[in-house]
């Protein structure tokens, strides 16, 4: 059966109901060649990964004729089809669709709820406070179909694909006791199936769109209102900064949640109010690590972990700095003598997984993704959120992207190397790099995964504790 909102029926729709405007994809993907390191790590057998989300129950949706108003008070209702929830009861009346070119169907979409205070007593359906949303369609597979109706928790993971089902399963994760949308991820409003073939996601509308559209646009302008005293919109430093705290935020929620995203990148933060609040969304990689025993990303073990942990569950990353090397930026270079600035973090942990099939975005995957060797889930996320920060400082991709991925790849090649010198030249339309800027980011894209610095290490980094002074 066809997506319901792909029916000629279901586009006639949203002419009889009133309307507003929205929202890039990105990236295939392709595997560089295999780096080698010399470091000697000692490793025991890995479990079996990821574990699989808990199981996840769902409704079947159905189209039906329904009575819809518009919010005036005086709007006299209309008789039309739209597709009702068997979760929230909500009705969904299509708009629009948003940016077709998308991979997954999506749409924006009027959300009704039956009005409590219909005089007449019948099903009148009334606008909600949140007026618009987006619905992300997913049609499902014969053997992603059996699981929804069995309840089976996993299956198999399609190559570089997104999995729609372990979507909503991340994403109920995330918004246990309704904390999602506090810590700065996009909360899941709702999920259904419709004729046992499609999977509807509602998740809210961001009216600026992703990282990627606002940059186009230029970067946001605070708009004082009528009368009030004007404020100066912020540098882009400090724009980037605000945006960069919100993603730690983000990243801290996944973490403590047990969930690792492995598809960061601008495409996936989503802006909205002023310009400056964010939250990451598309999940549809995500990993559910769940509550492991970890090992020090900076040494040994923690005596109590280690003899609490049973056979197998970890393998111990011992920290290897490179050697120390010249970074220049657009605003000079960096001492020679201070690769990278790293707080050693007594809480900062390692957790490694079985090697996974490539996931994410080329221009911003980590090499141990791309070798498909074991990996910590964390740190490939460290590493996307070094890349992502480069890019929304400079305008420019820090390495190449999936448009490249038959080609050479200079780039990638210097970052095996460790030229952050190469890695950091900007050409002359580029937005200058501030020093402590790429000192961070050379941190966080390191190679080696043992020298990557941690999110805990991220956090204590001197830019980012300048951010936090007011």
């Amino acid at each position: 059966m066809e997506d319901y909102f792909a029916t000629p029926h279901a586009k006639q729709q949203h002419q009889r109901m009133p309307c507003r405007s929205a929202a890039m994809a990105a990236g295939a993907t392709t595997r560089p060649p295999t780096t080698t390191t010399s470091t000697t790590t000692t490793t025991t057998p890995l479990p079996e990964n990821p574990l699989p989300f808990p199981g996840i129950t769902l409704g079947v949706a159905k189209y039906q004729k329904i009575w819809a108003r518009g919010a005036a008070a005086d709007a006299r209702p209309q008789y039309v089809e739209a597709l009702v929830s068997p979760t929230t009861g909500h009705a969904y009346i299509k708009i629009r669709d948003i940016h077709p070119a998308h991979t997954k169907p999506l749409y924006l979409c009027s959300e009704l709820a039956v009005d409590d205070d219909d005089v007449d007593g019948g099903l009148t359906y009334v606008p909600t406070a949140r007026g618009e949303v987006v619905i992300k369609a997913s049609r499902l597979t014969v053997q992603e179909s059996e699981m929804v109706a069995s309840g089976r928790a996993c299956m198999p993971r399609r190559r570089g694909a997104d999995e729609p089902l372990e979507e909503v399963k991340a994403m109920r994760q995330l918004s246990k006791d309704d904390s999602g949308a506090a810590a700065g991820v996009v909360p899941l409003l709702d999920s259904f199936v419709c004729a046992d073939k499609w999977l509807y996601l509602v998740q809210p509308f961001y009216a600026h769109g992703d990282l990627v559209e606002v940059l186009a646009q230029g970067m946001p302008r605070q708009e004082a209102a009528v009368g009030a005293v004007s404020t100066p919109s912020p540098s882009r430093e400090d724009w980037v900064q605000i945006i960069f705290m919100q993603l730690l935020g983000s990243l801290s929620h996944l973490k403590n949640r047990g969930v690792a995203h492995l598809d960061l990148s601008p495409e996936n933060v989503f802006v909205e109010g002023d310009g400056t609040t964010v939250a990451l969304g598309d999940l549809g990689m995500a990993l559910f690590v769940g509550p492991r025993v970890v090992a020090s990303s900076i040494g040994a073990p923690p005596p109590a972990a280690a003899a609490a942990a049973p056979a197998g569950a970890f393998t111990f990353l011992p920290c290897t700095p490179p050697k120390p090397t010249l970074v220049a930026s657009g605003a000079g270079e960096l001492e020679p003598s201070s690769t990278f600035m790293r707080p050693h973090h007594p809480s900062a942990a390692s957790v490694l997984l079985t090697p996974q099939r490539f996931r994410g975005k080329l221009a911003y995957a980590a090499p141990e993704v791309l070798d498909e060797v074991p990996f910590d889930p964390y740190k490939v996320d460290i590493f996307s959120l070094g890349c992502t920060l480069f890019s929304i400082l400079t305008g420019r991709l820090f390495l190449e992207p999936s448009s490249a991925k038959k080609g050479p790849r200079p780039r990638y090649s210097a970052l095996l190397a460790n030229d952050f010198a190469t890695l950091f030249h900007l050409d002359e339309q580029a937005m200058p790099l501030p020093s402590l800027a790429a000192d961070l980011i050379q941190g966080m894209t390191q190679a080696d995964p043992r020298a990557r610095l941690s999110l805990e290490e991220v956090m204590e980094h001197r830019w980012v504790l300048d951010a936090e002074r007011p």
